[in-house]
């Protein structure tokens, strides 16, 4: 996997802010072709890329609270679904209230993204000009086409959504 980065030293996450945290690591890639024969025999051929999108250590502080209160509102989850009384909530109930529990945690740190005054990775990241100038080339998010082309990428997606 090659490196393709800027010398911007400001913090996209939080403009105006010097980007001096660890950089937001953004892997894309693109199928070129498939190699070894068609159908199960073949294997895809890709080119693949890591984006370094520049941070401040401000942005890295709070995008790292962002993940721990997920991470916390998963537990609660977990909680929700095992000490609700089975007899009395059948299991879709339990389900449901543990997978409103973890949405509300999403809707949390985006409430708390927006008081401290910074982006999302998860939805801001793409926007970045490198990253749309590969996606203007054709390149998807992931290290390996296996997430674009299975339902790894689909679950991928829905725990860096979640965490």
């Amino acid at each position: 996997m090659s490196m393709d980065f800027t010398d911007d030293p400001d913090c996209f996450f939080m403009p105006g802010l010097k980007a001096d945290g660890t950089p937001f690591s953004y892997p894309m890639h693109t199928n070129t072709g498939i190699r070894g024969g068609a159908g199960p025999m073949g294997s895809i051929r890709s080119k693949a890329i890591l984006i370094s999108i520049p941070r401040s250590r401000k942005a890295q502080t709070f995008h790292r609270i962002g993940f721990i209160i997920k991470i916390i509102f998963l537990v609660l989850s977990v909680i929700v679904f095992y000490f609700l009384p089975p007899g009395e909530h059948k299991l879709t109930t339990r389900l449901f209230l543990s997978g409103l529990t973890v949405f509300a945690g999403g809707i949390v740190t985006l409430i708390f993204y927006r008081i401290v005054n910074v982006k999302s990775g998860f939805f801001h990241a793409k926007h970045y000009p490198l990253v749309k100038k590969y996606r203007s080339k054709g390149y998807s998010r992931g290290p390996h086409p296996m997430y674009s082309t299975t339902p790894v990428g689909i679950i991928d997606w829905l725990l860096r959504l979640l965490l």
